[in-house]
């Protein structure tokens, strides 16, 4: 039983430094904030198609594009800072 509580224990410290992370202030929060999100979704959800592969939220996609041109990143670039930064995720609705 320690083993559970240990990981209870780290699963709570790693919500809790999300949630501090969620509420600092932050250039990306900001952005975030400012982006009309729904109009984006609006244009851009008629170019993915519901059959086939799933699709991935249109903010998420979209998200993804602006970080990468903001900070200069490929493909892979982005989606590795996206992975181990709580702001990226933030600021792509994750």
């Amino acid at each position: 039983m320690k083993n559970v509580t240990c990981c209870s224990n780290v699963m709570g410290l790693f919500a809790t430094l999300t949630l501090l992370a969620a509420t600092t202030t932050n250039y990306l929060t900001e952005l975030s904030n400012n982006i009309d999100w729904i109009s984006i979704e609006d244009k851009l959800n008629q170019y993915y198609k519901d059959n086939g592969r799933k699709v991935l939220p249109v903010r998420l996609l979209a998200g993804l594009l602006i970080l990468k041109q903001l900070y200069g990143l490929s493909d892979e670039g982005v989606i590795e800072v996206w992975r181990m930064n709580p702001f990226y995720q933030i600021f792509t609705g994750s």
